[in-house]
């Protein structure tokens, strides 16, 4: 069982689920079969959708396994009663996660249900899933912690500079503070959704082209549906070009295991492919420990969005582009909040000028 810092942060891996369970989670899995019913509901979603729903299922089966009520013999409906449902939300909510977090989570657990026991009532918790989200308010002031884009890209060139001028750290510590300063630069240049960022491959969605290195993520892999592609940003060429020739292989050199080989571009400084939620924690204490106050990857999003229609309201449909929606319903949003932002300063221009006049 792979374990986080919180109760709730536990997930069975598939090859531990009990075998009935993993056998149906296959099933649903495979191409839709008319004939049969309990074959191909997850075909439907995209791999992503699919690893999510998995990573989900996962946790709840982790929270039957510690409370004591999962045998590997157990029919998944004696398992999944209501009680031990709403021991589990309360478990969810005991632990402090957003309720929105907390909303997906439950949807996933529904829909993990549905599509491995597709002959049984899932509703109630799908429908508790949707109570939880209409309910739920925003939990974070993103106004409050965004910090302007240049200074959050200096943060992270300060961060290499220091790590290639430190003559007293170790090797692993240059490379983790070099790592997560490259980290911090590429998303304000290039904002990626976190599940697409923190798998990125060498090779595969990030490859060289000539000179030049480039980024592109099939469209099964994206929210949108959409196949995204774009040059990596030319100002961090030579800095991901050293990461890759240097501190990547420091910190693989950093691992106390055999491992196999991996292609995947961002690396633990345990030598193992970064998950989304280290990448997070790595982001979040860097920017707090800068700026006092923590800003999530998934938030730089905003940044890129708030800085192009600010600085270039006419141009705010590049957000379309840049952020990869599948529609420009986002960069309408930001372009009215950047004229609102315009119409302010030239109001309080002209109150200004009325204090000039004798």
């Amino acid at each position: 069982m792979s374990r986080g810092s919180k109760p709730d942060d536990s997930c069975l891996r598939i090859d531990e689920w009990p075998e009935a369970d993993r056998a149906a989670w296959r099933a649903a899995q495979q191409p839709r079969d008319p004939l049969e019913p309990k074959v191909g509901y997850a075909s439907r979603w995209k791999p992503t959708t699919q690893k999510l729903i998995e990573a989900g299922y996962g946790s709840w089966l982790a929270w039957l396994a510690q409370a004591g009520h999962l045998k590997q013999s157990s029919a998944i409906a004696s398992r999944t009663t209501s009680a031990h449902v709403r021991a589990y939300l309360d478990m969810l909510e005991a632990s402090g996660l957003a309720p929105y977090t907390i909303a997906l989570r439950m949807q996933n657990l529904g829909n993990a249900l549905r599509a491995i026991a597709p002959d049984q009532e899932w509703e109630r918790v799908l429908r508790a899933s949707g109570r939880i989200h209409c309910r739920a308010a925003p939990t974070r002031d993103r106004a409050a912690i965004l910090q302007p884009a240049e200074d959050v890209l200096m943060l992270g060139h300060d961060m290499m500079h220091a790590a290639e001028h430190d003559r007293f750290g170790t090797d692993r510590d240059r490379a983790t503070l070099f790592r997560d300063g490259l980290i911090i630069t590429v998303l304000v240049h290039r904002p990626l959704r976190s599940r697409n960022f923190h798998s990125l491959r060498i090779g595969k969605e990030l490859h060289r082209r000539a000179e030049t290195w480039f980024l592109a993520i099939d469209k099964s892999e994206t929210k949108s549906g959409n196949y995204f592609a774009t040059f990596w940003p030319v100002a961090l060429a030579q800095a991901m070009e050293h990461y890759i020739s240097v501190h990547r292989p420091a910190l693989l050199a950093s691992s106390r295991k055999n491992l196999p080989p991996t292609d995947i571009l961002w690396i633990s400084n345990h030598g193992t492919p970064m998950t989304a939620s280290a990448i997070a924690f790595q982001v979040k204490s860097r920017t707090e420990a800068q700026f006092g106050k923590p800003i999530n990857p998934h938030s730089f999003r905003h940044l890129a969005a708030t800085t192009i229609a600010t600085a270039d309201p006419e141009g705010v449909m590049d957000i379309q582009g840049v952020l990869g929606h599948a529609s420009p319903a986002a960069g309408e949003k930001y372009y009215n909040k950047a004229k609102m932002v315009d119409a302010g300063r030239r109001y309080q221009q002209t109150l200004d000028s009325w204090g000039d006049e004798p």
